[in-house]
């Protein structure tokens, strides 16, 4: 348990205040920074913001006090609650132009534009990160931890720490690229460290204190989640806004308080030291970037040099591009066979094209396809899911040579979910020892066999909450832009795919995080159906331990 857990869970157990407006002090920056960039600049909605987030954290102390990534879960919920802010402004405004229309739109509070504004595209980003890495870069950048200090919150070495922070960093330049943003590596770190150098405004820390000890007193979770849908967005609404209202009047009680004064103006002589630390941090890596830039053009002016010396392109050497396409038009040919109703042809293009792939890059992504294509053919031709059996009888075959091919539990888990035997894969992954890596495989490509079995811990190690929330938004966005019979089928999709994303850590009591995944569902689609779907997964979690 790492000093920030520690610190939760003194306030948990014994409601400690010092404990608690330590965490303050420790992750204000963040999150303050994170509400900032996204209420595009307005400091005042930033600081409420920062405020419910608080509130929040109190609230839940006792089911995060064991959380891995505390740190990340406060960035989420700052993203949360910041997106619910600006879409009640919005409603606001449509209602005040709907009751007058001779009135202006906007008022003197509207939110301000401000160089931070950008940088909010880099949050959106770090979200389709893998945990792991989002986690690393948040403690580099927006916390100023060292690496050694990473590394010993996480157990690893500083050496292992740098390498998954470039590669974190080379992941999200290549995303940004998809985005229209080129940039290197290094010139993305530096607009990390810019944007995490933000002023704390005067008295935010004892607002932000005196709000989560107020809306935390007394409360030992959330409320029970079988009336969770009952709850309007107007009592959320008016619930947050009671929260903002009841810490106002205790900034001053808080101010008279000699010793907060104190902490206070220590915190003001730290963040002034670091700030210098900061741009001296800025200055170099300003120059590193000019370097890193001569850098790169010496290494295109070499890639073009070697490009002259590619062999011709009837060079014996086969390159994956080639091989790819090789398997595409192989797998093309089997369906057109199967259209044509020849299917025992069909079956043999695919077993030749699923062989020859075996054991290659290319086989990882297309083998898969395959499966699928097989299953699908075994409708038609039952001899095509004899074939996928005894692929899976051939693989469990070679595991007994080497029992430790995570590739072979891959290949073996996905047979198995494309048969529809999803409890094979459970005995798979109950055979496999405690921290084995395939375990983690499994638990991802069976996902659904786990939460059907009601087994939300093992379904949770294979699909993390930041992996469930990355996926509803890739789904969401896929059926957005379908349309007719694939944009219903989508919705459908997402729909129960993501109320058994809910029941897991329901079922796990993550409730805080049920509750924003659940949340973040209806903002897409907030049907009877919706509802009824994530009330009945949620009665299912509730009654997980019962006869």
């Amino acid at each position: 348990m790492n000093d920030d857990q520690e610190q939760l869970r003194r306030y948990a157990t014994s409601g400690s205040e010092d404990a608690f407006a330590a965490l303050v002090q420790r992750f204000l920056p963040l999150v303050y920074a994170a509400a900032l960039r996204r209420m595009r600049g307005d400091t005042h909605r930033a600081e409420d913001v920062a405020q419910l987030v608080f509130t929040a954290l109190a609230r839940n102390a006792r089911a995060l006090a064991h959380h891995p990534d505390l740190t990340g879960w406060l960035f989420t919920t700052t993203r949360f609650l910041a997106a619910k802010a600006l879409r009640g402004e919005r409603r606001r405004l449509s209602r005040e132009h709907a009751a007058s229309l001779d009135e202006p739109t906007m008022s003197e509070d509207r939110p301000r534009e401000s160089a931070a504004f950008p940088h909010a595209v880099l949050d959106d980003v770090m979200m389709e990160l893998r945990q792991l890495d989002r986690q690393v870069l948040l403690l580099r950048f927006h916390r100023g931890l060292r690496l050694a200090e990473i590394g010993a919150q996480l157990g690893a070495t500083e050496n292992a720490i740098q390498k998954r922070l470039d590669r974190a960093l080379d992941q999200l330049k290549e995303k940004l690229a998809r985005r229209g943003i080129t940039s290197t590596a290094t010139a993305v770190a530096l607009a990390f460290e810019h944007q995490t150098v933000v002023a704390l405004p005067a008295g935010l820390a004892a607002a932000a204190t005196s709000a989560g000890l107020t809306g935390g007193a007394g409360v030992g979770g959330l409320l029970a989640f079988t009336s969770l849908m009952t709850i309007s967005k107007l009592q959320l609404g008016i619930a947050a806004a009671v929260v903002v209202a009841g810490s106002g009047g205790l900034v001053w009680e808080a101010r008279a308080n000699a010793q907060l004064r104190a902490d206070l103006a220590h915190q003001t002589a730290v963040a002034r030291t670091a700030t210098d630390e900061l741009q001296a941090r800025l200055t170099s890596l300003s120059q590193r970037a000019a370097a890193a830039e001569a850098d790169a053009a010496s290494l295109q002016k070499a890639l073009q040099s070697a490009k002259a010396a590619t062999p011709p392109a009837n060079a014996p050497t086969r390159t994956l591009v080639d091989a790819r396409e090789e398997a595409r038009a192989s797998r093309e040919r089997a369906e057109q066979l199967r259209r044509d109703g020849k299917f025992q042809e069909s079956l043999d293009e695919y077993l030749k094209c699923y062989r020859e792939i075996a054991g290659t890059r290319v086989g990882i992504t297309d083998q898969p396809l395959i499966m699928s294509s097989l299953k699908t053919l075994g409708d038609e031709y039952p001899a095509a899911l004899a074939a996928l059996r005894d692929l899976r009888d051939t693989a469990m075959l070679k595991r007994q040579a080497d029992p430790s091919s995570r590739e072979l539990i891959i290949e073996i888990a996905l047979i198995n979910e494309r048969l529809g035997e999803g409890r094979a894969s459970l005995a798979l992954y109950d055979s496999l020892p405690p921290g084995d890596p395939g375990r983690q495989s499994i638990g991802n490509i069976a996902h659904a066999s786990f939460v059907e079995a009601r087994r939300y811990a093992d379904a949770l190690a294979g699909k993390s909450f930041a992996n469930m929330v990355g996926e509803l938004e890739r789904h969401t966005r896929l059926a957005e832009r379908s349309s007719g019979k694939s944009s219903e089928n989508g919705r459908e999709f997402v729909v129960q795919r993501t109320a058994g994303h809910i029941e897991v850590l329901a079922g796990v009591g993550k409730n805080a995080e049920a509750l924003l995944l659940a949340d973040k569902l209806l903002d897409f689609d907030r049907s009877e159906t919706t509802q009824a779907a994530i009330q009945r997964h949620l009665t299912r979690a509730t009654q997980a331990g019962k006869p």
